[in-house]
């Protein structure tokens, strides 16, 4: 009697470890048959055993105005000061002693009141792009007053000493221009106005200053400018074949099993999950892309910031390592929301500055990322490293006079006075 007991009981266990695996198999080919991203899962996953140290940027770190411009109040302006991190910490310090205030008086006031207040000595900050103000209050830990609801974005923050009590804010999305009232006048701003003034800048002025014309284009009347082109070597090239791989590892994960490789006509390595839910491609020029179809768990919305820091962890788990410590510099350069499946997700586009210097593409830009809940569905990478000796020389690029405006305004004069 015991033998056929003994094998019941093997029976049994194998028939539950048969049940184990099968069930183990549904939910793994559940995460390729629906496309999952394994966002709940750590990235260290994706990266498939790298154990590198990774320095994740901070959202606060990449959001800096895209430039400030400042009004002397004698009809000289200045612009791009160089001191972005200065005048926005500044001013996320003022709304912060705003709010703190018992009561907060938020009036929303026309284009015009808003230009004429901003003739005066004043200071604004431009994003470039909106932020929802809720967000920003929230990462910013600023007192989010009920007067203060009606405020839905915000592109850009002003003070002008033709309201000094006031601090401003515009949603050039929706066109709509407002004031927060303090209870005392906003010292700190003022004091930053005569800070810039002292330090030296290169002056603006309006078009009209020049010529006849009603025309408020800023020009600076000359302007020394050390943009040169430099030679540089791109992050990825399609000779590195282990190295390639290993990327495209960090993308797919455990279902790099499952990838297709192509290699291209010209040279540009591709790797594809089935009919193309999963997509990678490195192409001749070093650029890197990569996307995937929307997951249906995807459909959990997340605000601008937590979308933000999801931007920012997937791109440290993806390629080289940036940090602070690193000669190139990232900063948020455009934000724009974007929708597909009837989810909503934010559209990242980054700029990049090499030790304070900012960086121009001819084309492209250096970094976009697409984000959709919590599933990255788009990732393009165009960075590029400089050899030592080239990097050293760029604090002691040679200063040139750029092409005279004088000529710039005879030259286009007719333009000028439409």
């Amino acid at each position: 009697m015991d033998k056929p007991l003994q094998s019941l009981r093997i029976e049994k266990i194998k028939t539950a470890t048969l049940v184990v695996l099968f069930l183990t198999t549904i939910l793994l080919l559940s995460f390729f048959w629906k496309n999952v991203s394994l966002e709940g899962l750590p990235f260290a996953i994706r990266s498939m055993g790298d154990t590198t140290p990774r320095v994740v940027l901070s959202a606060q770190q990449v959001l800096l105005p895209q430039k400030v411009e400042v009004n002397f109040g004698s009809g000289a302006y200045t612009e791009s000061t160089g001191q972005e991190k200065e005048v926005w910490e500044a001013l996320v310090g003022v709304l912060t002693q705003i709010s703190q205030g018992e009561t907060v008086l938020l009036e929303e006031i026309p284009p015009e009141q808003y230009q004429k207040v901003m003739e005066f000595r004043s200071i604004r900050a431009d994003f470039g792009y909106s932020i929802p103000f809720q967000d920003l209050c929230k990462q910013y830990q600023i007192k989010r007053h009920q007067s203060m609801e009606g405020v839905q974005r915000v592109s850009s923050m002003s003070f002008s000493t033709g309201s000094p009590e006031s601090f401003l804010l515009v949603d050039a999305e929706s066109g709509r221009y407002y004031r927060l009232v303090a209870d005392q006048p906003l010292s700190p701003l003022s004091s930053l106005v005569d800070e810039i003034e002292a330090g030296g800048f290169t002056p603006y002025y309006e078009a009209s200053t020049f010529f006849g014309v009603d025309n408020r284009t800023r020009m600076p009347v000359t302007l020394q400018t050390g943009l040169t082109q430099l030679p540089y070597e791109t992050e990825f090239t399609t000779s590195e074949a282990d190295k390639i791989r290993a990327l495209a590892e960090s993308f797919f994960g455990s279902s790099f099993d499952f990838i297709r490789k192509i290699t291209e006509s010209d040279g540009s390595v591709v790797y594809l999950y089935g009919y193309g839910q999963k997509l990678f491609t490195l192409d001749q020029s070093g650029i890197l892309e990569y996307k995937e179809d929307l997951a249906p768990a995807a459909d959990e919305e997340q605000d601008f910031f937590a979308s933000l820091d999801l931007a920012l962890q997937y791109l440290s788990f993806h390629g080289p390592a940036l940090g602070e410590d690193q000669a190139l510099q990232l900063t948020l350069h455009k934000s724009t929301s974007i929708e597909r499946g009837g989810n909503r997700g934010y559209r990242f586009v980054f700029g990049a500055t090499l030790q304070g210097e900012k960086i121009f593409y001819a084309s492209g830009s250096p970094l976009i990322i697409e984000i959709i809940g919590k599933q990255v569905v788009y990732f393009y990478r165009d960075l590029f490293w400089l050899p030592k000796d080239e990097l050293e020389r760029v604090p002691e690029l040679e200063k040139r006079e750029a092409y005279s405006i004088a000529n710039v305004l005879v030259n286009n004069y007719r333009l000028l006075r439409e």
